[in-house]
């Protein structure tokens, strides 16, 4: 998917904490990891929407969703 639809040098949105071949796909294809931190609160993790604007609006061009996200638990 990151080859077909992104070229190296590309930002690539991924959400974390999440499993680090996630990170490794990103950089070993020589794209820019973009990392939108999930928000613990009240012991739930929880999107900041806010952030992932940013970096959206700031030329990423993918973002890999993990689902269900571990260690969320969440889907």
């Amino acid at each position: 998917m990151l080859r077909t639809f992104t070229k190296p040098g590309d930002g690539v949105i991924v959400q974390s904490p999440v499993y680090s071949p996630y990170f490794e796909v990103i950089q070993g294809n020589g794209r820019v990891l973009l990392t939108n931190r999930l928000r613990l609160q009240n012991n739930e993790y929880e999107l900041d929407l806010e952030d992932f604007e940013r970096l959206a609006a700031s030329g990423a061009k993918a973002f890999l969703l993990c689902n269900p996200h571990n260690p969320a638990g969440r889907a």
